[in-house]
């Protein structure tokens, strides 16, 4: 009888632990689903706003002071395009994107998606941080990840630094810049080459990936590995380090 009752109980929870299992598996869908949910762009403010029939029946046209803001961004243009059916816009002239307290983006032709939260800055595109500038022609920010890139050559300015790259990665979370082929920094006191440089911009520490080559007025320092602290003028080379000057030179794992 005993067995019999254990049998039944086993039939009849069965159906409640897939019951729970559906219903736990539906919260979280819906959760994830508000989490993913696309936020609209918000037209802001423009002195002039009208739409376009040739253009399609969900275009606006905005000229004049114009201010769009979306999911923690402001965007700041003299004209844009406003396509409501894809949540998207084409903006010209004066291109200023605010993100948070800290990044401020520039440039003159902006490719904003809402729906994917990736804006494309074209020509004369300045990206600005606390203390780092950074030039380009052509930047695609990611919001969402809070990370812009370049893969037609870049141009930064941090202080006395001047550093040049083909390809470059900023995350704003991070305070980190990878930069990577043709890596060149110019400063008073020496240039650096090397093929991949990762750059703190909170620490000022700059980290050698790679075959790095560090020339100064009167000596020579190689290393496939190291870092520079910008702020204490301190260094450390590893992996093959050497120094040269014209009276001697030193190798070791690593030169401090």
């Amino acid at each position: 009888m005993k067995k019999n009752f254990n049998m039944l109980e086993r039939k009849l929870l069965i159906p409640f632990y897939v019951l729970l299992f559906v219903f736990g598996f539906l919260q979280l869908s819906e959760i994830q689903a508000q989490n993913n949910k696309v936020q609209q762009v918000h037209i802001d403010q423009a002195d002039v706003l009208e739409g376009k029939k040739d253009l399609g029946p969900d275009v606006k046209v905005l000229k004049g002071n114009v201010v769009f803001s979306h999911a923690g961004s402001k965007m700041f243009c003299d004209s844009a395009y406003f396509y409501s059916a894809t949540n998207s816009l084409k903006a010209f002239g004066k291109i200023h994107i605010t993100r948070g307290d800290s990044i401020q983006l520039f440039g003159d032709t902006l490719l904003y998606s809402g729906n994917d939260r990736i804006a494309r800055v074209l020509n004369h595109v300045v990206l600005k941080n606390d203390s780092l500038s950074l030039f380009t022609s052509e930047l695609t920010y990611f919001m969402q990840q809070d990370m812009g890139a370049y893969s037609t050559g870049g141009l930064t300015i941090n202080k006395e630094d001047t550093l040049r790259s083909r390809i470059g990665r900023y995350y704003a979370q991070r305070d980190i810049f990878h930069f990577s082929e043709k890596v060149r920094v110019t400063n008073p006191k020496f240039r650096i080459e090397c093929d991949t440089l990762k750059h703190n911009t909170k620490t000022q520490i700059s980290y050698f990936l790679g075959p790095t080559h560090i020339y100064g007025d009167s000596n020579y320092i190689y290393c496939e590995n190291g870092w520079y602290n910008h702020k204490e003028n301190k260094a450390q080379f590893n992996k093959n380090a050497r120094y040269e000057s014209k009276t001697y030179s030193l190798r070791g794992d690593s030169l401090f």
